[in-house]
């Protein structure tokens, strides 16, 4: 009975944050680059000797903005032998404008949106490791999947060569899991928010300046679920059965710079980028593995 009311408890208190969001927050249209959820398509190469492609673009019509993106990793965490290590992750969204407050050369808006992220392994060949977070690529089935509704609120200001803009998110999840570490198919709720900033500078006709930060934090969910779980006993790595949460609190932060040519007459752009991330990485990744990841690569978006 206790825990029904917590769950009753937690959900009425997300409904009304997500009712009291709609009529009060003032959010975007437009999306953080440093977001890895950024729809674009590219190539791209970590400190770490990954290699990422990904392919996605966006779709605009009246006050809906819909995109989607597959990004495939060839990770060197896992061995599949002669095959391929990819790890797929696939975001798909839909972004709803709700209010729009011109104030002179400054914009506010709102806007809710439904978003799915999902990440699957092409599963490996089991090898020794002192990492637990690394066993996750073995021959058992995993998945990372998270279902969100969006509020956000947007601010931007449009200079003569520059502009400025920023972003809050409340985003309450549902059917989700971001444990791949435990193994099983159960689902559950949880909530968090993310918040990015970024300003573009024009120095050259369509050349721009970009520099970007965004962070996104996952709180725990109440569920938990029982499962076998790589964990260290301080000799050697055990696989032990363990009440494990579904969602695991999770912290991400990102800072992207790069370069980027406009093309006249379209919304299209094209550039470079450097890219900083600190945290939980976004796809197939341990909860409890937290990186300093640095990576260089080619885009395009809209």
């Amino acid at each position: 009975m206790i825990l029904l009311m917590k769950r009753l408890t937690f959900y009425t208190v997300n409904f009304l944050v997500l009712i009291l969001a709609i009529n009060s927050l003032v959010l975007p249209e437009t999306e953080t680059k440093a977001d890895p959820n950024y729809i674009s398509s590219g190539l791209s190469c970590t400190n770490e000797g990954i290699p990422s492609i990904q392919v996605g673009d966006i779709l605009y019509f009246k006050r809906f903005i819909i995109g989607g993106m597959i990004e495939a990793r060839n990770e060197k965490r896992f061995n599949q032998q002669l095959l391929p290590n990819h790890n797929w992750r696939g975001v798909g969204k839909i972004d709803v404008s709700l209010k729009k407050f011109n104030i002179k050369s400054s914009l506010l808006s709102t806007s809710v949106s439904l978003c799915h992220e999902s990440a699957h392994p092409t599963m490996g060949v089991k090898e020794p490791t002192t990492k637990a977070y690394e066993l996750i690529y073995d021959d058992v089935y995993r998945r990372m999947i998270l279902n969100s509704i969006g509020i956000s609120g947007h601010f931007s200001n449009t200079g003569n060569k520059n502009t400025f803009s920023s972003r809050a998110d409340y985003n309450f999840y549902f059917l989700s899991k971001n444990t791949p570490e435990l193994p099983g198919s159960k689902l559950d709720f949880s909530s968090g928010f993310s918040a990015g900033a970024e300003n573009k500078y024009r120095f050259a006709n369509n050349l721009n300046f970009n520099v970007s930060i965004f962070d996104r934090l996952i709180f725990k969910s109440n569920a938990a679920d029982r499962g076998y779980v790589y964990k260290g006993n301080g000799e050697s790595l055990v696989d032990t059965l363990t009440l494990y949460p579904v969602i695991s609190e999770i912290n991400t932060i990102v800072l992207k710079s790069g370069l980027s040519i406009s093309f006249n007459g379209s919304r299209r752009e094209a550039g470079v980028y450097i890219k900083l991330l600190y945290g939980n990485p976004y796809g197939f990744i341990d909860s409890r593995d937290k990186r300093f990841v640095s990576s260089i690569g080619i885009e395009t978006y809209m």
